[in-house]
């Protein structure tokens, strides 16, 4: 267990000291930039931030998509006494511009992608200033504010710029969530909280003394599942990130596993259940003997044992920790992953937790868990169900949130009397070992009154070969259930079988998705069985971290 406290600026100096010429962020195909070269680019943001008279404390924001210069910056804000504001790319203009005045931002340093956004989210506030200093993150040239127009130099001596006193109690980001509800809170972590949870998670799904870590990073690095892991966690091992150049696309990743050959990702779920749907499940099932043989368990253990090694080649033949985290991972992709003897690790955590609270070596997974609880944080389940154990996880330890930024009222209601932090979020403990049920506001209430917990339904749809996605909610005392249809997978059936005519299309569309309910029955216990289906024809709206936002389609309209 780790029991010093540390700051961002101790990881980044550790790490430049044990390893300076190793290679530290890079673009997938570009040779990558040193320890030293980190450190340097790291302290010109600083520099730049001290010419702009910036005192510690004062806000910086990062606006870019995931690119090797982004932690340069953020440890150029952060180790240097600053406070880093990282804003996911995808946000619109009004929330960016919603973030930077809360947040009372004195710089920013953004993407060439993104610069007109922020510049527009600048313009169309009616509170920010129009000359914030802005600045592009890949070549440091000066956008807005004092030295338009120049580009900002590498210093001779890097270290001098992290000069500030830094206490590891000390606020260093604030990360602005969106939640399920669409509010928007800023969650203020310290140096310690992230730099704690960074080492004791890689600690625990690496081992005490990782080395030749490669990590290829396919997520925001402005969500804290990436950052704290993908990012500070894997540089305080002294390991390389490799960054795709560009969107995750099946193409570009296929090509990147191959050049870089990970040995560490970090993902959600989608990723893994895209690849077993598409070159296991999908084709097998497609043909009646296949369905046959899937349907005998010890035939379907040899195919994903045989699939497994395939799927690992795939990735590039070294993985040995693949985590998932942000939301459920559905059963049978699960079953595929222990069956073709993957190195997964689901993990469990949130922003305000900086994120792990529970996690780590692939080897000591129990299936539907979300692994042990990290030492060093101590989870206990608030009012458990007589005969579930099932009940409101809540959390202590050195990775807590101090609370939500300038929002009291907001922090009050998330701790206990006894300062535990209410995750929301519905579990059981079997020992050391963590089971999430889903969110505590999502639970439904059946007709008979027991609980009916909606991921457990939903991750039994999405099993299903021609299902992409699900919501299960009550409407009118009824348990029922949205589903996306796979649209690549209904038109090639729909060709195969010839049909012609809206009517006809429509007519087996819902035959089909009669038969998707009843087969979803029989895996369902007697209070969670589904009355009907409803089709959705667009894609969910989701959260940065791909949860489905609920409350857009089981909230009813005024």
């Amino acid at each position: 267990m780790i029991t010093k406290k540390m700051t961002l600026k101790d990881i980044l100096f550790n790490s430049v000291d044990r390893w300076p010429e190793n290679p530290a962020t890079g673009s997938v195909g570009v040779k990558s930039r040193t320890y030293n070269g980190l450190l340097e680019d790291a302290a010109a943001w600083s520099s730049w931030l001290l010419t702009l008279g910036l005192e510690k404390g004062d806000r910086v924001t990062i606006l870019a998509e995931s690119l090797p210069e982004w932690g340069a910056a953020y440890f150029g804000i952060s180790a240097a006494g600053y406070v880093a504001v990282p804003i996911l790319p995808d946000f619109a203009e009004k929330q960016i511009s919603n973030i930077i005045s809360h947040a009372e931002i004195k710089a920013a340093i953004v993407s060439k992608k993104l610069s007109e956004t922020i510049q527009s989210a600048i313009n169309d506030s009616q509170t920010l200033p129009g000359n914030l200093p802005l600045a592009l993150i890949e070549s440091k040239e000066i956008l807005a504010g004092p030295g338009k127009g120049s580009t900002i130099s590498l210093p001779e001596n890097p270290r001098a710029f992290f000069e500030n006193p830094l206490q590891p109690d000390d606020i260093a980001v604030i990360l602005y969530t969106s939640g399920t509800t669409g509010t928007s809170k800023g969650v203020t972590l310290t140096h310690n909280a992230i730099a704690w949870n960074a080492v004791a998670a890689i600690r625990e799904g690496l081992g005490e003394n990782p080395q030749g870590v490669r990590h290829l990073s396919v997520l925001p690095l402005a969500h804290t599942y990436e950052c704290t892991l993908g990012l500070v966690g894997v540089l305080s091992t002294g390991g390389e990130i490799k960054y795709l150049d560009g969107p995750p696309t099946a193409s570009r990743l296929m090509k990147a596993l191959g050049e870089v050959k990970p040995t560490m990702m970090l993902t959600v779920p989608l990723l893994m259940e895209k690849i077993y749907r598409s070159k296991v499940a999908g084709p097998l099932k497609a043909k009646p003997i296949g369905k046959i043989l899937y349907a005998v368990p010890p035939v379907r253990k040899i195919i994903h044992k045989i699939a497994g090694k395939k799927i690992l080649e795939l990735f590039g033949g070294n993985i040995r920790f693949y985590g998932i985290g942000g939301a459920p991972l559905p059963i049978d992709v699960e079953q595929f992953l222990v069956e073709g003897k993957f190195p997964y690790s689901v993990g469990y955590g949130l922003t305000e937790t900086a994120p792990l609270l529970a996690g780590g070596d692939p080897a000591d997974m129990k299936f539907r868990s979300t692994g042990n609880i990290l030492p060093g944080i101590s989870l206990r389940i608030a009012n458990p169900d007589m005969e579930t154990g099932i009940g409101e996880i809540q959390a202590k330890g050195p990775s807590i949130m101090n609370g939500y930024w300038k929002d009291e009222e907001k922090t009050a209601e998330v701790f206990t009397e006894d300062s535990w932090f209410r995750t929301g979020d519905l579990g059981s403990l079997d020992g050391k070992i963590l089971y999430i049920k889903g969110r505590l506001k999502d639970v439904l209430l059946g007709s008979n009154g027991e609980n009916i917990y909606p991921d457990e339904v939903e991750s039994v749809i999405n099993g299903h070969n021609y299902v992409s996605e699900s919501l299960a909610y009550i409407k009118d005392g009824q348990l029922v259930a949205r589903i996306l249809l796979d649209t690549e997978k209904i038109t090639a059936e729909i060709k195969h079988l010839r049909l012609a005519g809206a009517e006809k299309v429509t007519a087996w569309k819902n035959e089909l998705m009669d038969h998707i309910r009843k087969e979803t029955n029989k895996h369902l216990g007697r209070n969670s069985k589904i009355q009907s289906f409803v089709e959705q024809i667009k894609p969910f709206e989701k959260t940065p971290s791909l949860k489905i936002k609920r409350f857009l389609y089981t909230v009813k309209k005024k």
